[in-house]
């Protein structure tokens, strides 16, 4: 019987598992959904696949649900019947069928006809002509200009930039100069106005790399800043270039060199052209008017040339050893600082008479620059380290003040409003005085992102210091767990030998008392057959047996309880002890990576360290902006520095390359510079801002379901997190390749309601995150498999943070507090109250243990202890 029974089930099993037949439908006939699928997925699927009960989270109300995917399946592939899981649940070709077998709604499988037609309409590309399917489709219209509140900021990771989503724009600020560079703007939302997303900017964030990741409806959208934009590149040939001169109104340029070749570049033509050639190196060079330069040669030779002109205007030779020469433009007169350290004022319109001089310097003139509305006004600069201003009246030349700087000078620059002066400094320091007092503004140099390198990897260094210490105290405390759990060990396996001793000695005397017990049935049975007549005596003593017999049988008993016992707590002991050694084994392989870690930092450290105290960067040239609030200088390290004139802070950087940087000219953010000593280039030095890539689109609810609430890049700026999810049902958590936008992992079902807040651990193996359904929860960002869940808030938690070292976690909710986690342990370590309202952001400073919190209460705290109630 049992084996019938078993034939029976499996031929069952064997029918219920065939799948069901399909007509195959004439491919030219259109397939409705409205007319020939919704009808009978409403009697045979939805009561069992709805919004309400979406059994295996499979909704088929609609195309666009079926188009979400269930549980990471696609529902619906268009085009692709034999990949689609509503296809094959329908027709029985993969479980669980669809219908089941004798389901409570009494839905019927689908008929031959019926899947013939669910196959083809698929095929055909899933088309949607359902009531009200042109609505299905999200169409947003352009946003109010009144929508500019600000829902998220970024900063970048060199505090150069902030991002602020205003509404759906994006602005970019300029943080030292606290300037707005604009909106960053996605060329295809053009029809419904410049801006950078559809919808409300809900997160942004920016990678260590500097992109900018921005969230809006079911995409992110990565941004990238351009390099300065090279204008043009030309190369200066022969030897060493000696001198150049630049017309600041035009950005003309002229350029001199050690073999005598003068060559002209000119923004109009974009040519660099050679327009003179002398038999000696060109010493000094100056624009005398747009058209027309007056050149120095090392043998004495001084001219007076038109550019389109091969001859000399005018030429003399120098009875004095010339050094540098400057126009002096209202008066048709050029300076020459010379060697023994005088200015002769000579006249362009008399063949360069010297028709002034004055005893300017000690010795060696070595800078000339004329400045002034009426061009009138010089500054120069000799080897006695003085700074000097002079104004010429016709041919009178007077000192209207000086700066004794003490130390020697490489160049000089004079804003355009003529109110400050800056210049390099023995190669090292770059200064800015006010020229009206002569008190020095502020003085710096280039070192400060070596500085602040080193700086940093000094934080990193310290940080790994305090994670190994506590490493050590963890394994300190695993080695005496293992030593107290041995200890009881010991004493179980003590108290275990002796309870077994007990237990055979209870075991002796019950067998004793038994038998003596069995020897007194046996004499009252005798006794009994016999009549004798000390039966009463045999009688006696069999009660003494038994009750002795009895005795001994619940002390072996209890002695058999305690032998299990004591077992059992063997047992336990030895889980405990084994336990504390597999603890011990990974508290000491956390040790080693810890040590390892500290080691490779501290190198790191004492090599950027070392650069910062050995750099040989240096400083040659400086020049103000147009508007004089950001002064320039060109560098030995390829780069061009700049710092904030009125706060003195360095501003930002720009690599050019390795070789030296020398700044001839800078009009409308636009450089012009000698790379090298070899090339001359313009630079456009715009901040622009690029759309790099989308991941995600608002039509597709497959690749992200909703909107992204909480973006968050891993230390490295490879991976970027994204979480979202759909109000009340669900919280999506993915991670994407940042170069490819290619999907790394993904769990769709990361909280039971949306991800407010997520961020990376200093590992990069881990993301934290936070949501509306009251929770903080860890995922492994390979896989993305929950790793650990911290209940404890009584409202949503609107924002996660990570220790630098890794041991903490904060959380920040709707219920007004600042919750601590202990990552490893997890646990609650304390509750942060204070803030009167919502908690909206919390992060940890830098590297710091310093929370910073926001509120809806209007204030933002710094903590590193619990705030005060």
């Amino acid at each position: 019987m049992k084996y019938i029974a078993i034939i029976y089930l499996f031929s069952v099993t064997t029918i219920l598992g065939e799948p069901l037949p399909i007509d195959d439908i004439d491919s030219s006939r259109k397939v409705s959904y409205a007319k020939d699928i919704e009808p009978v997925f409403k009697r045979s699927c939805i009561a069992c696949h709805n919004s309400t009960k979406a059994k295996g989270k499979l909704n088929l109300e609609s195309v666009s649900y079926m188009m979400e995917g269930a549980d990471g399946f696609d529902v619906i592939v268009p085009g692709k019947s034999d990949e689609s899981l509503v296809f094959l649940l329908a027709a029985h070709q993969e479980e669980s069928f669809m219908p089941p077998p004798k389901n409570k709604s009494n839905a019927p499988n689908l008929t031959p006809e019926e899947l013939g037609l669910l196959r083809l309409w698929i095929d055909q590309g899933a088309i949607d002509d359902g009531v009200g399917a042109e609505n299905k489709k999200i169409n947003f219209a352009k946003m109010s200009d009144k929508v500019n509140a600000i829902y998220s900021v970024a900063i970048s990771p060199d505090n150069q930039f902030a991002a602020a989503g205003r509404g759906n724009n994006i602005n970019i600020y300029h943080l030292p100069s606290g300037k707005d560079l604009g909106r960053l703007i996605d060329p295809s939302l053009e029809k419904l106005g410049a801006s950078a997303h559809i919808d409300i900017v809900g997160s942004m964030a920016f990678s260590s790399q500097g992109t900018l990741a921005s969230a809006g409806f079911r995409n992110v959208k990565l941004w990238k800043k351009l390099p300065p934009k090279e204008l043009f590149k030309f190369e200066l040939k022969g030897s060493n270039q000696s001198s150049f001169a630049v017309d600041k109104k035009t950005n003309k340029s002229l350029h001199g060199n050690e073999q005598g070749e003068i060559y002209f570049y000119s923004p109009d033509t974009k040519q660099l052209q050679l327009i003179y050639k002398h038999s000696s190196e060109i010493k000094s060079i100056s624009f005398v008017s747009e058209n027309k330069y007056s050149f120095i040669g090392s043998d004495g030779f001084l001219a007076f040339l038109d550019i389109n002109e091969k001859e000399p205007k005018v030429s003399t030779n120098l009875q004095f050893q010339a050094q540098i020469i400057e126009y002096i433009e209202n008066v048709n007169l050029v300076a020459i600082g010379t060697a023994d350290g005088m200015i002769k004022i000579l006249s362009l319109d008399d063949s360069f008479k010297v028709v002034g001089e004055m005893k300017a310097h000690s010795e060696n003139v070595s800078l000339l620059k004329a400045y002034g509305s009426g061009g009138n006004e010089i500054v120069s600069f000799g080897s006695d380290n003085v700074i000097k201003f002079w104004k010429v009246e016709g041919t009178k030349i007077s000192k209207t003040r000086e700066i004794n700087n003490g130390a020697g000078i490489n160049d000089i620059s004079i804003t355009d409003d003529f109110k400050l002066i800056a210049a390099v400094e023995g190669n090292e320091k770059i200064k800015v005085w006010n020229i009206n007092d002569g008190k020095l503004k502020f003085e710096s140099n280039n070192k400060w992102i070596l500085d602040r390198q080193a700086k940093s990897d000094e934080q990193k260094k310290n940080v790994s210091a305090k994670v190994l210490e506590e490493r050590k105290k963890q394994v300190a405390a695993s080695e005496k767990k293992i030593k107290d759990d041995t200890v009881a060990l010991d004493k179980a396996k003590e108290a275990e030998k002796n309870a077994k001793a007990e237990l055979d000695k209870k075991k002796i005397e019950l067998v004793a008392s038994n038998d003596a017990k069995t020897k007194a049935e046996a004499d009252v049975k005798t006794k009994e057959e016999a009549k004798d007549e000390d039966l009463k005596a045999a009688q006696d003593q069999l009660k003494k047996a038994t009750e002795a017999a009895n005795a001994k049988d619940k002390e072996f008993k209890d002695a058999e309880r305690k032998s299990t016992e004591a077992i059992r707590s063997r047992e336990i002991a030895e889980r405990f002890l084994k336990r504390a050694n597999d603890a011990d084994k990974n508290t000491k392989q956390l040790l080693a990576q810890a040590e390892k870690k500290l080691a490779d930092v501290t190198q790191i450290h004492i090599a950027s360290a070392k650069i910062f105290a050995e750099s040989e960067s240096q400083l040659g040239s400086v020049i103000f902006s147009e508007d004089g609030a950001q002064v320039f200088a060109g560098s030995n390290d390829g780069k061009i520095y700049s710092w904030e004139v009125e706060s003195g802070k360095p501003s930002a950087f720009i690599e050019i390359g390795d070789d030296s940087i020398n700044l001839i000219g800078l009009k409308e953010n636009k450089f012009s510079l000698v790379n090298g000593n070899k090339w001359l280039k313009g630079l456009h030095n715009e901040h622009v801002w690029i759309m790099d890539r989308m991941i995600g689109n608002i039509d597709d609810p497959k690749t992200i379901i909703d909107r992204v609430n909480a973006l968050g890049f891993s230390p490295d700026g490879k991976l970027l997190a994204t979480g979202g999810g759909v109000p009340s049902r669900s919280g999506e958590l993915k991670v994407w390749n940042v170069s490819t936008g290619e999907l790394v992992s993904s769990n769709v079902d990361s909280h039971s309601d949306t991800i407010s807040g997520l961020v990376f651990s200093p590992s990069g193996q881990s993301i934290a995150t936070s949501a509306t359904d009251r929770f903080v929860k860890v995922f492994k960002v390979n896989g993305g498999d929950l790793e650990k869940s911290f209940e404890g808030h009584t409202n949503h938690v609107l924002d996660v943070t990570w220790s630098a070292d890794g041991f903490l976690l904060a959380s920040a909710g709707a219920d007004n507090v600042v919750k601590i986690w202990d990552y490893e342990k997890g646990t609650q370590k304390e509750t942060v109250k204070g803030h009167s309202k919502a908690v909206g952001s919390i992060d940890y400073l830098g590297l710091t243990g310093t929370l910073l919190s926001s509120s809806g209460d209007k204030s933002v705290r710094l903590s590193n202890k619990p705030l005060p109630d």
